[in-house]
């Protein structure tokens, strides 16, 4: 038997914090690295999360993210970051083998 553990496709994204105002989090945004294609959000993090993993693109696909820092009271959104493209790549783990063999009698 051979069995291997495939990780979800991700992309993962860091980012520093340039900001030197009060804000609550970030907003990340994701599009499909074809010509045409719209941005449409992710996920959301905390002002202190500088990274987040992208696990719900498609193995092989390529997408293009941004981020803006948001702030709740009163409600602004900063302008987006430079645009940051990859690949989604599902990562296996080495597979493990099992063998079995009869004991002597």
């Amino acid at each position: 038997i051979v069995a291997a553990w495939a990780q979800a496709a991700t992309i993962g994204l860091t980012w520093q914090d340039s900001i030197n105002t009060t804000h609550d989090g970030y907003i990340l945004q994701r599009r499909v690295n074809m010509p045409g294609s719209l941005y449409a959000e992710i996920g959301r993090t905390t002002k202190t999360v500088l990274g987040f993993a992208d696990t719900t693109g498609i193995d092989g696909q390529s997408y293009c993210y941004h981020v803006a820092a948001f702030r709740l009271t009163p409600a602004q959104v900063s302008p987006w970051s430079n645009e940051a493209c990859g690949t989604a790549i599902t990562v296996l783990v080495a597979p493990l083998n099992l063998f079995w063999a009869q004991p002597a009698q």
